[in-house]
C-alpha cells in the first residue's frame, strides 16, 4: 500500500527536517511540487 504525505507550513517551519527523516527512518521517496506522482 502507498500513501502520500503532503506537508505544508511557513518558511522555516520544519518541513524539510520532517522530509528528511520520513525519507531516513521509514525509507519514503521525496517529491517536489512540480514533480509528478507515479
Amino acid at each position: 500500500m502507498k500513501f502520500v504525505i503532503g506537508l505544508t507550513g511557513n518558511i522555516g517551519s520544519g518541513k524539510t527536517i520532517v522530509s528528511e527523516h520520513i525519507h531516513n527512518n521509514y525509507g519514503a521517496s521525496k517529491r517536489g511540487y512540480s514533480q509528478i506522482l507515479m
